[in-house]
């Protein structure tokens, strides 16, 4: 069937199928494209593709009624990345206030101790204040570096590193 065009076929667009992607919860499901054959030339497919690689999805296939296939999306918990390889040491600068938060959130994560507030971060990195100790963390954050579980008003917060799956000590402050 090289060669062959399905005119049945077709998806989503991109920008649908990111914003279901923002909002969905795990376990719902989206068709994001169908046809006879697997259509490959839409934008859709490439961008399913990326975001199952990512752990974002889980893609499949189903028989549709009538004839073709539904090519389905299944929206996935983003995973922890256990292993993950650190940046060679010569990329990381030991004077950077973000590195130097991360290694204080790490240290306390190896040896099972409650998460340092925000001012001992401070403190550790040589910061201005909490606040900008509370923007590295972000930083971290974003960068999926680490993963922040709130446990409430007036208890640390449980900071797991992504690259080794360890975790700050649950409890009270």
């Amino acid at each position: 069937m090289t060669g062959v065009v399905d005119a049945l076929a077709g998806g989503v667009t991109i920008a649908a199928f990111e914003a279901w992607l923002d909002g969905a919860d795990v376990g719902a499901t989206l068709i994001v494209a169908w046809g006879g054959v697997p259509p490959r030339k839409l934008p859709i497919w490439d961008a399913a593709a990326a975001a199952d690689r990512d752990g974002l999805v889980r893609l499949h296939h189903k028989r549709r009624d009538g004839g073709g296939w539904n090519y389905v999306a299944v929206r996935a918990d983003p995973p922890i990345v256990v292993g993950r390889k650190a940046p060679p040491r010569s990329a990381i600068d030991d004077e950077d206030p973000t590195e130097i938060v991360f290694r204080a959130l790490k240290r306390a994560a190896n040896f099972g101790q409650p998460c340092p507030t925000n001012a001992d971060l401070a403190r550790a990195a040589g910061l201005r204040d909490a606040v900008a100790a509370s923007y590295r963390v972000r930083l971290l954050r974003q960068a999926k570096r680490i993963v922040i579980d709130e446990q409430g008003p007036g208890q640390p917060r449980i900071v797991t590193i992504v690259g080794t799956g360890k975790s700050t000590k649950r409890g009270v402050a």
